[in-house]
């Protein structure tokens, strides 16, 4: 297996406290050796706009290109893969370290992907509702349920044999803290 060329996403100014941040997002994908597969990453927040329906107004949800992003709003990070090899790729797997002073929140996989998590810095990958985490109460250390804020990385591992040309999207909604 090897690495594929990783790159990062530079796609949006976060605005925290008094401080401005790049939001960056890593992907990597590791597919089959001779695949080449093209990562790109983007990030989008969700706005609520008022839109005239006839004489009426009424709100509507749409998705914009993250520019200035403050403290508890969602960014909308958009993964999109594809084979720009001649033969097709298989075990493909996109790896995200979630981005610092944001938060999980959920997953949007389209049918070929399957989608795990890691509380523990990459080291180990599971559903979220079977992973645990420790932590310290009143000076002993207890084990609970992992819970989304406790995800470090997310993992999508494409269910079948990505073709030449054949791409797809991925998306991760995190909260920024």
């Amino acid at each position: 297996m090897m690495v594929a060329k990783t790159q990062k996403f530079q796609g949006g100014i976060v605005v925290r406290k008094s401080l401005v941040l790049l939001v960056a997002w890593v992907a990597m994908a590791t597919p089959q050796l001779n695949a080449k597969i093209q990562i790109h990453n983007e990030a989008y927040v969700e706005k609520t706009k008022k839109v005239k329906k006839g004489k009426v107004f009424k709100e509507v949800k749409v998705i914009e290109k993250a520019g200035k992003v403050i403290p508890g709003e969602d960014v909308i990070f958009v993964i999109t893969y594809k084979n720009a090899g001649k033969e097709s790729a298989t075990d493909v797997v996109i790896t995200n370290p979630v981005p610092k002073h944001t938060s999980f929140k959920s997953s949007e996989t389209e049918n070929n992907e399957d989608f795990q998590v890691s509380v523990d810095n990459g080291k180990k990958y599971g559903e979220l509702k079977k992973l645990k985490v420790k932590e310290i109460v009143n000076k002993k250390s207890m084990r609970r349920r992992a819970l989304a804020k406790d995800v470090t990385h997310v993992r999508f591992r494409l269910t079948k044999a990505l073709a030449p040309n054949e791409s797809g999207k991925v998306k991760i909604r995190a909260t920024l803290k």
